[in-house]
């Protein structure tokens, strides 16, 4: 009961700083407060549709992208929506 009762409830989409670690998500949306941290992450491969995995927190954000792990500050961590691949 207390499980499927968190699956209902848990939100389909997620801030990337709310993602557990090793777990895929996939990018849904980006939110940037300006276009140049989107030219950033875009020339990182981080764009909407494209799979990322967290594999550290702390003491910054380490997502791996493809076959590449990007470092993020949390601010712009926050600005990535992601929802989890079953």
């Amino acid at each position: 009961c207390c499980d499927q009762f968190q699956r209902q409830l848990k939100p389909f989409v997620i801030p990337l700083t709310e993602a557990d670690l090793s777990e895929s998500y996939r990018i849904v949306f980006i939110t940037p407060k300006s276009h140049a941290p989107l030219d950033r992450l875009a020339t990182l491969g981080i764009h909407p549709g494209r799979d990322v995995r967290v594999h550290q927190r702390r003491p910054s954000f380490v997502v791996r992208v493809g076959e590449t792990d990007v470092a993020l500050d949390v601010a712009l961590a926050r600005d990535i929506y992601v929802k989890q691949i079953s």
